[in-house]
């Protein structure tokens, strides 16, 4: 329905100009409904605490993932609050060497420092072998070597043997081949007779033919042959059978009554045992036995450096030069210098009674390869800076979520500063506020404004007034953050109006200042009636 006014010129009706100017009638519109401004919708983000690495909030088709590591989930918007965090970090102090064997823990990842190529399985070496220094010795043999000489390494015990024979629990050193036995030659040029005798050493072996000889002496039956070649085996027979002395007989049988005698161990302990006769048609060749060698040093070293080598108790490996043989320590380091050193040689010694020089590896030195392992083969997901003799570990992800991360260590020199990575400081909400507001400024798809309230919390505003935005969906994953709904709220749409429009609803008249016939409209300005 419309109400009649006559007037001339323009009045001031409750604060609005009215225009009546060329009119001699002018009708206002009444409406059932009052023309509406239309409104944004809004949404609250409240951050009630410290945001993290890793958590995400959606608003509409855009997911929002707060990160302090530079990774984020492919498709979602980053929030780079890096610079507002602070990583846990820890440090590794080692006052003094490292060495084979020292372990440091990091979380799950087990390192083990390693100077001799062998780790404990599941273990990641960190090689600090040319870092350190393997313990030596020296064994000189300044003469002949011969069976019966002992040397000692650690709990190795070695016997050199030129007569198949150690002592019991001994590892023989083989020099059967670098010796020559002792010898002599016995010639029976004729018959013997009852009673003569043949002196080796001090076994006396005497001819019988009547089945009795003199206390003490050995029998040597020729009852049946006395001939020169039936002696001669008979002698053979009671040397190998029944001597003391450690010779063993042969006759040659194209050879008239010659018996030799070699010595069971070849070298020169069997020289000068002293050969003696009392045979008419017999004699010996020299008054003791002779010729025996023993190996030469030069000869020796090569098989002592070969026997050591080939046994694998004690981790030493040797090596000959000339009249010598150095031993070394399989692992680098100071455990090599208890290893214990002796002998019993006529002619050999070791220069020292240990071995010696061995050295682990400098703290300043075994740092940079500690830092440089653990960035290229660790699993857990930190860094490590040495510096002089430290290694410092620093989470890669800032935040408190370090702060959990084991720290142990085995080491005689080493130690922890903590047991857990410690000092991560997640992203306050303050800041965390600031760079999401600039990150939805930059970087939304959906068509927003964002700005900070309250300090700490967020206002995400639509930038096309009306409902239509009421639809957008929004929902988090903050431990510390919520929105005030699951969708944005108070958008309304706008009653369309044309510039200059005029309505009245109640006591109310409204004015469209400007055209817009959407519903994105608000534009319209109230006056209420008042009387005049």
């Amino acid at each position: 329905m419309g109400i009649t006014h006559k007037s001339r010129g323009s009045k001031i009706v409750g604060g609005l100009k009215t225009l009546y100017t060329g009119l001699t009638a002018g009708y206002i519109e009444e409406v059932d409904d009052a023309p509406v401004n239309a409104a944004a919708a809004t949404a609250l983000l409240t951050l009630a605490g410290n945001i993290l690495d890793g958590e995400d909030f959606e608003i509409g088709d855009d997911t929002y993932e707060v990160d302090t590591d530079g990774t984020v989930t492919e498709g979602n918007i980053q929030v780079d609050v890096s610079t507002h965090a602070t990583a846990s970090s820890q440090t590794l102090t080692l006052a003094g060497a490292a060495k084979d064997g020292d372990e440091i823990e990091i979380g799950d990842d087990e390192y083990q420092l390693d100077s001799d190529g062998s780790v404990t399985e599941g273990k990641i070496a960190i090689d600090i072998a040319a870092l350190c220094i393997a313990a030596t010795g020296l064994l000189t043999l300044a003469g002949d070597a011969k069976d019966g000489d002992e040397i000692e390494i650690g709990t190795d015990e070695y016997q050199l043997d030129s007569d198949g024979s150690v002592s019991g629990g001994r590892i023989a050193i083989d020099i059967s081949d670098l010796c020559v036995a002792a010898s002599g030659t016995f010639t029976i040029t004729d018959t013997v007779s009852d009673t003569e005798t043949v002196v080796i050493g001090d076994d006396t072996y005497e001819f019988d033919t009547g089945g009795s000889v003199d206390p003490g002496n050995i029998l040597v039956d020729i009852s049946e042959d006395a001939g020169k070649l039936a002696a001669a085996a008979a002698l053979v027979a009671a040397i190998n059978d029944s001597g003391t002395e450690n010779f063993a007989a042969t006759d040659d049988s194209d050879t008239d009554g010659v018996v030799t005698i070699v010595a069971n161990t070849p070298g020169t302990d069997s020289n000068g045992v002293s050969t003696t006769d009392g045979v008419t048609d017999g004699s010996w060749a020299e008054a003791t036995t002779l010729g025996g060698e023993d190996a030469t040093n030069t000869d020796a070293t090569p098989v002592i450096a070969a026997a050591i080598n080939e046994n694998t108790t004690e981790p030493v490996t040797a090596v000959e030069s000339t009249d010598t043989v150095e031993i070394t320590h399989n692992t680098p380091g100071t455990d090599g210098n208890s290893v214990t050193t002796t002998e019993t040689m006529e002619n050999g010694s070791w220069a020292d009674a240990t071995l010696v020089a061995g050295a682990d590896a400098l703290n300043t030195a075994a740092v940079v390869k500690i830092a440089e392992i653990i960035n290229a083969e660790g699993t857990e997901p930190v860094t490590a800076e040495s510096s002089t003799n430290t290694v410092v570990v620093t989470h890669d992800t800032p935040g408190t979520i370090g702060d959990t991360l084991a720290t142990t260590e085995t080491m005689d020199n080493g130690s922890w500063g903590a047991a857990t990575l410690a000092g991560g400081a997640d992203c306050s909400n303050s800041d965390g506020a600031t760079v999401i507001v600039a990150t939805i400024k930059a970087d939304a798809t959906e068509d927003i404004d964002a700005a900070v309230t309250n300090s700490t919390n967020v206002t995400v505003t639509a930038n096309t007034k009306g409902t239509a935005a009421n639809a957008v969906e929004i929902d988090e994953n903050l431990a510390n953050g919520t929105w005030d709904d699951t969708t944005f709220t108070g958008g309304v749409d706008g009653t369309p109006g044309t510039k200059n429009k005029i309505v009245r609803n109640g006591n109310f008249i409204y004015l469209c200042a400007t055209q817009d016939i959407t519903v994105t409209n608000d534009n319209w300005r109230r006056s209420e009636f008042s009387s005049y």
